[in-house]
């Protein structure tokens, strides 16, 4: 994400050309945790914040999301999800529920992940796999 974030306002900066490393790792299916900053969701989201998605990205972000089934908790009518280590729910933007939010609202509206990294350039990726 911060690559990507990078790109946007320095383009010749070093750092840049290790985003299609960056991005062919976050189109790996194995995530241990959901959350956006260590785990399936951030995967997700940086993928969406990319140039222009192709159908590989695209599939990419739908599995991602897909896969997020697997860690949901129902919790109270609704849904929670493990935060670091899996040893227990989460509700903060690091590892839990928010930052799950967060990163769904990126991926269908293109809102902002976090003030500084700036929202997902394709308006609706997770739309667009719909």
């Amino acid at each position: 994400m911060v690559a990507e974030q990078l790109a946007r306002h320095r383009p010749g900066a070093p750092a840049c050309e290790s985003r299609p490393g960056l991005r062919d790792a976050c189109l790996r299916e194995f995530a241990g945790h959901p959350g956006l900053l260590n785990g399936r969701c951030g995967l997700a989201v940086a993928l969406g914040m990319g140039a222009a998605p192709d159908r590989r990205i695209r599939d990419a972000v739908e599995l991602h999301l897909a896969r997020l089934a697997w860690h949901a908790v129902p919790l109270r009518g609704g849904l929670a999800f493990p935060g670091s280590r899996l040893l227990r729910l989460s509700m903060d933007v690091h590892t839990g529920g928010a930052g799950i939010l967060l990163a769904l609202a990126a991926l269908r509206d293109g809102r902002e992940v976090l003030p500084f990294l700036g929202g997902c350039r394709e308006r609706s990726v997770a739309a667009a796999t719909s």
